[in-house]
């Protein structure tokens, strides 16, 4: 598991600093959850987002920071 850790960290660092089109999953008063065009819900990364968006909305989000999954 360990050398799986290690490939998602890397795959997952180079999205630092880019940004990308996500679909919000969730919102709360203060954050939103959702995934890139490119995960799926329950299976793939997911992006934490510093706001609250409307729930199903598409919305250009840049990656400040990653970890292993």
């Amino acid at each position: 598991m360990d050398l799986q850790a290690n490939i998602s960290a890397e795959k997952n660092e180079q999205m630092v600093g880019k940004t990308y089109k996500v679909l919000v999953d969730k919102s709360g008063d203060t954050v939103s959850v959702g995934r890139t065009e490119y995960d799926s819900p329950e299976i793939d990364n997911i992006v934490h987002i510093k706001s609250p968006m409307q729930k199903g909305e598409f919305v250009n989000v840049k990656i400040e920071s990653s970890n292993k999954f």
